[in-house]
């Protein structure tokens, strides 16, 4: 005489079904120590944190200096100031920067990168444009005289310098 087994669901024909109350084997291969390379991770994080540069006012301080100017500022390609430093006269840099981007634009169409010069307010403004990944930024400075051509790469070198490390 033959038994009849009990059927066999086929979770169970291929292994049985683990419950989330039951442990896994690979449960008692992790090490409850954390690793070294975790550390490491951290370490990274935490540099990464800090201060990697100078700010963007540290920058065009320093374009200031070395255009020997009373006042200083950067645009971005939007028309935009993101570092203005020095004295500017009215209506201030926002307003000066939005008319030149826009002047600059529609003038040096086929010299984008062509530095300008004009007196402006019994001053004189010097701007060039520094392509960068981000687009053309503008640099601007206004002085008793144009800022001498022979500053402008030391200047362009400060801003790219500003660009790989620079914190907001």
């Amino acid at each position: 005489m033959e038994m009849d087994e009990p059927a066999l669901s086929p979770e169970e024909m291929v292994g049985e079904v683990e419950t989330e109350a039951e442990s896994s084997p690979l449960d008692d291969l992790t090490d409850p120590e954390p690793s070294p390379f975790d550390d490491a991770l951290l370490d990274e994080a935490q540099v990464s944190e800090e201060p990697s540069g100078p700010s963007w006012d540290d920058v065009i301080e320093t374009c200031r200096g070395l255009a020997q100017a009373n006042g200083a500022m950067l645009v971005d390609p939007a028309g935009q100031v993101f570092a203005a430093r020095g004295d500017w006269p009215a209506p201030g840099p926002d307003a000066i920067a939005t008319k030149l981007v826009a002047m600059m634009a529609k003038t040096l169409k086929d010299a984008p990168t062509r530095s300008i010069s004009a007196p402006l307010m019994g001053m004189h403004l010097t701007a060039w444009r520094i392509p960068l990944s981000e687009g053309l930024v503008t640099a601007v400075f206004i002085g008793h005289s144009p800022v001498r051509a022979d500053a402008r790469p030391a200047i362009d070198n400060e801003i790219h310098r500003g660009m790989s490390g620079v914190r907001s």
